[in-house]
């Protein structure tokens, strides 16, 4: 049973070629990657009015100068799929953002399809809320909140702690029934410390720890 980003997608993709010998634990391909594509995901949280960081997609490399000059820092750069902290850049400045931006699409050999976002940064603490649901129902549900990431800038979680947040609960669950998904996925929050707001920050569409 994979547990890593690019096995599971790539067993869902296929699903119909196992279902003949075994049963796969994981939704349609169409469904995964809205969820695990963070450009599909700030669309459907936009089409939900489910709160996520300001997100910046652009299609034309050049576009990156005409946005650096107009956004406030500190950003984020984000692949739009990517675990594990792979490829997350902050920028500071704006030639920081286009340094760090291009730089980016050269080491990942990326095409204008899937540019790295540029998203706000938001300072706070980071929240996971996992659930189990059955053809969009909730039948179990666990939230922790991550007192150590590695690294310490942002990444996977090296020490939780079990917690209850109604708020970002609810917002998991209205964003998984709207699929009607079926199975497990763990969906990803920052609590800003300025005001005490959730924002939905990514989603893994399957087994969580990798």
């Amino acid at each position: 049973m994979p547990v890593n980003n690019e096995e599971t997608l790539l067993i869902s993709q296929h699903k119909k070629k196992f279902l003949p010998y075994t049963k796969v634990p994981f939704e349609d391909y169409s469904k995964m990657i809205k969820l695990n594509d963070k450009g599909e995901l700030a669309k459907v949280a936009e089409e939900l009015n489910i709160l996520i960081p300001r997100t910046y997609q652009i299609f034309e490399i050049d576009e990156i100068n005409k946005l650096a000059a107009s956004i406030t820092y500190p950003v984020v750069i984000k692949l739009r799929n990517s675990t594990s902290s792979i490829g997350i850049n902050y920028a500071f400045s704006q030639e920081d953002l286009i340094a760090k931006y291009k730089e980016n699409v050269c080491k990942y050999k990326l095409d204008n399809l899937n540019y790295p976002l540029v998203q706000e940064y938001i300072p706070g603490t980071g929240y996971g809320v996992s659930l189990l649901m059955n053809q969009g129902e909730l039948r179990a549900i666990f939230t922790h909140k991550r007192l150590r990431e590695f690294p310490i800038t942002g990444g996977p979680s090296t020490l939780r702690i079990s917690v209850r947040h109604p708020e970002m609960e609810k917002i998991a669950i209205k964003l998984l029934s709207h699929f009607k998904w079926h199975g497990v996925a763990m969906v990803e929050f920052k609590l800003d410390r300025r005001n005490n707001t959730p924002y939905l920050i990514e989603v893994n569409p399957r087994f969580w720890g990798r």
